[in-house]
C-alpha cells in the first residue's frame, strides 16, 4: 500500500513540476532572446529525465539495453575460411538433393506413364 501512494505522490511531483516549470517559462521567458528559451528548455528537460529516470521501469530497461550490450560483445563471428567452407557445403548438399528429387520425380512420372499407358 505505501508503494502506490510513493508511487502516486511521485507521479504528483512530476506533474506539478511540468506545470510550475510551463508557468515559470511563460512569465519570465515569453519575452526573452532565443538563447535563453533554449538554454531553459534544455535544463528542464534535463531535471525531467532525471526525475523519471528514478523509476523502476526506465531502471530496468536500461539494465536490459546494457545486458544486450555485453551480451553482444560476445558474439565470436566465424573467419572467412569458415564461411567459405560451409557455403561449399550447402550448395553440395543442396546439388545432391536436388538431383535425389530429380530422379525420383522422374522415376515416378515413368512408372506412371506406364500405367496409364497400359490401361488405355
Amino acid at each position: 500500500m505505501k508503494k502506490k501512494n510513493n508511487k502516486k505522490i511521485r507521479i504528483f511531483y512530476i506533474l506539478s513540476f511540468f506545470f510550475l516549470e510551463i508557468l515559470f517559462f511563460l512569465y519570465f521567458y515569453i519575452k526573452k532572446n532565443f538563447i535563453s528559451k533554449i538554454i531553459f528548455l534544455t535544463f528542464s528537460i534535463f531535471l525531467i529525465l532525471i526525475l523519471i529516470s528514478k523509476t523502476k521501469k526506465i531502471k530496468n530497461f536500461l539494465k536490459f539495453i546494457q545486458e544486450t550490450i555485453i551480451e553482444t560483445k560476445k558474439i565470436n563471428y566465424p573467419k572467412k575460411k569458415e564461411i567459405l567452407y560451409i557455403s561449399i557445403v550447402v550448395i553440395l548438399i543442396t546439388i545432391i538433393t536436388s538431383s535425389i528429387l530429380w530422379i525420383i520425380d522422374n522415376l515416378i512420372f515413368y512408372i506412371v506413364s506406364n500405367i496409364i499407358s497400359i490401361r488405355l
